[in-house]
């Protein structure tokens, strides 16, 4: 299980898209579970759209960016109503949570997609072969 570069540049792309959403800096727990979920739909339907990798491997991949996604955009974020001292252990117990639902947020996603349809293709439509992902908000 791998990255190519041009799947990598789209998921960097994504997360930034999502860091910037949160711009403001604070976001309550929710809205951490809230935006996770968003995130990790808009991978599943980039990884599915761009690995011919079976489904263990495609879930792999999409957890393992998921993991990057917390520590890239959430944890640097302030969580409302936890104090500054107690933030390190709160992100480290809430990224474990968040990974352990995560797992069936996939399921759960890949489900809906193979029942509603997967949508467009995430090619460039300017033929550059560029990867891009429709993010979900």
């Amino acid at each position: 299980m791998g990255l190519n570069s041009e799947l990598s540049i789209a998921i960097a792309e994504v997360m930034a898209v999502y860091k910037a959403s949160c711009a403001d800096g604070k976001l309550t727990f929710s809205e951490v579970l809230t935006l996770v979920y968003n995130a990790s739909a808009t991978f599943v339907k980039l990884v599915e759209s761009v690995t011919p990798d079976d489904g263990a491997t495609k879930k792999a991949l999409v957890l393992a960016t998921i993991a990057e996604f917390y520590d890239t955009v959430v944890a640097p974020i302030d969580i409302a109503g936890i104090p500054n001292i107690l933030e390190d252990p709160v992100d480290s117990v809430l990224r474990s949570l968040v990974l352990s639902l995560a797992s069936a947020w996939i399921d759960a996603i890949v489900n809906i997609f193979n029942k509603i349809g997967w949508g467009v293709e995430t090619a460039a439509a300017d033929g550059t072969g560029k990867i891009q992902a429709l993010l979900i908000f």
